[in-house]
């Protein structure tokens, strides 16, 4: 199969994306991880997986739309995870095991490994969202650049040099085959996460419209209960004047008793 300069260098990028950057996300988790909780070093097994998934925020075990992730985080064995999944432990957690990313026009070097993660996202989604499978020499060098020049904390000297292997290749037939294949499974996967979270998006939308049904629904009642408590007060307080005149209603003398015999 020939392919053209421009989809050759979609494919090495893919390459980077599918191979070489997990390989190296996921040794950057677990330094990160160690430093964080020293007495629980990571031992990439279900035990790891489960105190993982217990240290979680309660609103991020609760989002459904990343139960895709939280499977296999639960599970443990950091190998599986691919560069979507160990991006999203690194800084999507909400465990701080790097420090925040600064809006981008505040950053300057050296950049925290948080934003060095995102560059490496960046490039993940060129790949997971591409309406084709080309990239022009131009857009090839910059992300090159930038993943060799921004990641540094992440990519050691031999995943440098991997790099520029993939960068200098020439691409093989069946590599080109093998890679579009699992190309097209990545595609999917990100478009079935994108619908899923558009229905959870809509189902919390449906929920804040009938919460603040509800909300006013409670004032309606809230406006009911207190004319019933104003009419309550009225009525006790005509009850207290009627016991009143009642106390003070004048007797009949015997006199009039007697005339009216």
């Amino acid at each position: 199969m020939q392919t053209s300069d421009e989809e050759e260098n979609f494919i090495k990028i893919t390459k980077l994306v599918l191979d070489i950057f997990p390989k190296y996300l996921r040794k950057c988790f677990i330094e990160q991880w160690n430093k964080k909780y020293p007495s629980q070093p990571w031992q990439s097994d279900n035990a790891s997986g489960t105190f993982f998934f217990n240290s979680l925020p309660p609103k991020v075990k609760a989002n459904k739309s990343r139960q895709i992730y939280m499977d296999k985080l639960k599970d443990g064995n950091e190998q599986e995870w691919d560069t979507t999944t160990v991006v999203y432990a690194l800084i999507d957690t909400g465990l701080q095991l790097v420090e925040g990313s600064r809006p981008k026009d505040q950053r300057n070097h050296p950049l925290r490994i948080s934003e060095q993660i995102e560059t490496i996202r960046d490039v993940r989604n060129f790949v997971a969202h591409a309406s084709s499978m080309l990239c022009s020499p131009t857009k090839f060098t910059e992300i090159l650049t930038e993943i060799k020049s921004k990641a540094i904390d992440i990519f050691d000297a031999n995943a440098v040099q991997e790099i520029v292997a993939i960068e200098t290749s020439q691409i093989e037939s069946q590599m080109a085959v093998e890679l579009k294949k699992q190309l097209e499974v990545e595609k999917q996967r990100n478009k079935d996460f994108d619908q899923l979270f558009e229905y959870y998006k809509e189902m919390k939308e449906d929920v804040k419209d009938t919460k603040e049904k509800v909300c006013q629904v409670e004032e309606k009642v809230g406006e009911f209960e207190e004319k019933v408590g104003q009419v309550e007060e009225k009525v006790d307080e005509m009850k207290s004047d009627m016991k009143a005149l009642k106390g003070q209603r004048p007797r009949p003398s015997k006199y009039k008793v007697f005339l009216a015999l």
